[in-house]
């Protein structure tokens, strides 16, 4: 995953699965981070949840309507979501 940010869309994009790109809303992360969010915090932010953020993606492909090559974006709601379940898989995994 490469992040950018999309001056234009105010948002982090990075190239999806499907052929076409993802973004996140700088409003989701303040959000996330419980604050107002700056561009830095933003990529900071999608570089250091890289497993939850991919799987948050690969949820939206599966279960929404994204054909090949087309833009999306995740909300806060998708990105709590596969962090919920990335922590339900390791306590499973870690046996707790």
């Amino acid at each position: 995953m490469n992040p950018e940010w999309a001056l234009d869309a105010d948002a982090v994009r990075f190239s999806a699965p499907n052929g076409g790109n993802c973004y996140i809303h700088r409003l989701a992360f303040r959000v996330l981070l419980g604050r107002e969010s700056q561009r830095q915090d933003c990529l900071d932010f999608v570089r250091s949840n890289v497993a939850a953020i991919t799987c948050a993606v690969n949820v939206r492909l599966r279960t929404a309507k994204i054909e090949q090559g087309m833009n999306f974006h995740l909300n806060s709601r998708h990105l709590r979501r596969a962090a919920t379940r990335q922590a339900t898989c390791m306590l499973k995994v870690c046996g707790i």
